[in-house]
């Protein structure tokens, strides 16, 4: 008899942008981790993006239309 044992437990993981993230309209984008954009990185939201840890913008940041909201208990100003 084998018995197996499944340990589930949610992972997550940082984004790294060092070049172009574009958030298309009516598009709706969730980092549950840390996102950083590094001095190359263009970000650019046109969409609805929820982050729910840190955002670290070192690089060109434009929101035309879009919306940005910061869900963390942990960090709550950005």
């Amino acid at each position: 008899m084998c018995l197996f044992f499944v340990c589930v437990s949610p992972l997550f993981s940082q984004i790294v942008n060092e070049g172009i993230i574009k958030i298309m309209p009516s598009t709706f984008v969730y980092f549950g981790d840390e996102y950083t954009n590094k001095n190359s990185g263009i970000h650019n939201n046109e969409g609805d993006l929820n982050l729910n840890s840190n955002f670290i913008n070192n690089g060109l940041t434009t929101a035309a239309a879009g919306i940005t909201r910061f869900n963390s208990a942990i960090n709550s100003i950005q």
